[in-house]
């Protein structure tokens, strides 16, 4: 499993109070991003039930699986 997934998972941590006034427009961050995606990283992202916290954590997962040499698209 990616470690960056692995890490996340291992974080999985509930929004403190000072974040919990930002995170409606994190959750449309997110939304955005992860539905620009190419589909087969948004599967393999969905099946590894990580959460992310902000954009910036689901680019740098984006980012490593990339790295690992994911599908090829053509």
């Amino acid at each position: 499993m990616n470690p960056i997934i692995q890490k996340n998972l291992a974080m999985k941590t509930q929004p403190n109070a000072q974040n919990s006034a930002s995170q409606p427009n994190n959750d449309a961050q997110l939304d955005q991003r992860f539905a620009a995606l190419p589909t087969f990283l948004q599967e393999n992202i969905k099946q590894s039930g990580v959460t992310f916290s902000n954009a910036q954590e689901l680019q740098q997962v984006v980012d490593q699986m990339l790295k690992q040499g994911g599908p090829t698209q053509q």
